[in-house]
Formats: C-alpha cells, sequence, structure tokens
C-alpha cells in the first residue's frame, strides 16, 4: 500500500515528534498512558493543526464515537479489526484534508464557503 508508519507509545511522546510533511493520518487509540486519545484529538485542535484522525478501541460506546466524529475523527473502529478497515481510510479522500492545514486556513475556507451558500440563495 506505500504507507510510511511511525510508533509513538504515548500521546506525549507524539506530542514531542515532529510533524509529518505531506499527507498525513494519525491512527489513535482512545485509551492511552496519560493524555487519552480523544484528549490528543482536542490538544491538536488547539495546537491549531488539523489531521485526518481514526480512532481506535476495544472500549468504546456510543457516546465516545459521537465525541470523537463530531471533533472532527474520519472513522471509529473497535477492536478487533482487520488491517485493511484501517487503512483505507487513510487513503481515501476524506473530508478532512490529509495535508497540514492550519485553523485560521480552516475558518477562512468555512467562511468562504458559508458566503458562497448565502449567496445561492439556498
Amino acid at each position: 500500500m506505500g504507507l510510511r508508519v511511525a510508533a509513538c507509545a504515548s500521546a506525549q511522546e507524539f506530542l514531542r515528534c515532529p510533524r509529518p510533511e505531506g499527507p498525513s493520518c494519525l491512527v489513535l487509540d482512545v485509551r492511552l498512558p496519560g493524555l487519552s486519545g480523544l484528549e490528543l484529538q482536542q490538544e491538536l485542535a488547539k495546537g491549531d493543526l488539523a489531521m485526518p484522525i481514526i480512532f481506535i478501541t476495544g472500549h468504546g460506546d456510543i457516546p465516545m464515537s459521537v465525541q470523537a466524529m463530531k471533533a472532527g475523527a474520519i472513522d471509529f473502529l473497535s477492536k478487533p479489526f482487520a488491517t485493511r478497515t484501517c487503512s483505507t481510510p487513510c487513503t481515501r479522500r476524506s473530508p478532512v484534508p490529509a495535508t497540514r492545514m492550519r485553523s485560521g486556513e480552516v475558518e477562512e475556507l468555512r467562511r468562504r464557503f458559508a458566503a458562497l451558500t448565502r449567496g445561492s440563495g439556498t
């Protein structure tokens, strides 16, 4: 499939690592030592970095998955799962661009889209 993988033992370790250049996707367990996966998702949003996130968990529930998806996750998978199930969202076009975008850029795009929507009469 040609995907390059980097593994981190904790959310804190991930936050210390340099961000990947170009398209990227974060596969994140809900339960992590220290910060949880959901807390890491919030930290990334605060840090002005948007990247597609796929959550995996053996302990999830519907409210947890809804929280993750509302915060921008592109998928929420229950363990165990087939490897292909996890890699497919990383390689398909997702609603969140696979490139690094600053939240200011995202907000500008949302503002422009809202202006277009208002202008079309719908």
